[in-house]
């Protein structure tokens, strides 16, 4: 029995072993398809991820009795937040450590991410998220950025931070 590999579309990332004997299809994913349909990510941060990703860890991360961070990896971040691509996830989690919002640990090799484990948010992902957690000042952040366009995340913690006071100057 000699099995035969037939390649399906590079799109589709599959591939098809054929057992002729048995005439057998085994069809095996070799990587799961992005939501863009295998558009790569564009490096465009989207506000949307980086709220709920910053949730997400605040609601999820622990420190255990023993004192040990019992991090997230990549893909619970993926499995919890549907909506967004693994790339998405992935990329924005990268810039979040490299602006000090979390702690991680990123596996890489030659040819890009293994895998991502993020341990903590830090003081400054905490005050972060603080500024932009609330319903209403995120939905007028919101209508700020669809007026003004992209902007830093600092700009968009003084927003947060500028509507949280005007809700509590104005209840």
């Amino acid at each position: 029995i000699r099995p035969h590999l037939l390649p399906i579309p590079a799109s589709a990332h599959m591939f098809v072993l054929l057992f002729c004997p048995l005439s057998l299809i085994l069809v095996v994913q070799v990587t799961a398809m992005a939501e863009s349909e295998g558009k790569e990510n564009t490096m465009k941060l989207n506000p949307n991820c980086i709220r709920a990703l910053l949730l997400q860890c605040e609601d999820s991360l622990t420190l255990d009795e023993r004192l040990v961070w019992q991090p997230l990896h990549l893909p619970d971040f993926c499995t919890s937040l549907p909506l967004y691509s693994r790339q998405e996830i992935a990329y924005t989690l990268y810039l979040l450590d490299d602006a000090d919002y979390i702690e991680t640990h990123i596996v890489e090799s030659d040819n890009g991410i293994i895998d991502i484990y993020v341990y903590r948010l830090t003081y400054l992902g905490h005050e972060f998220i603080d500024s932009i957690r609330s319903n209403p000042v995120w939905e007028k952040i919101q209508s700020a950025l669809n007026v003004i366009g992209s902007v830093s995340l600092p700009i968009i913690q003084e927003l947060g931070s500028h509507f949280v006071l005007e809700l509590l100057k104005h209840p």
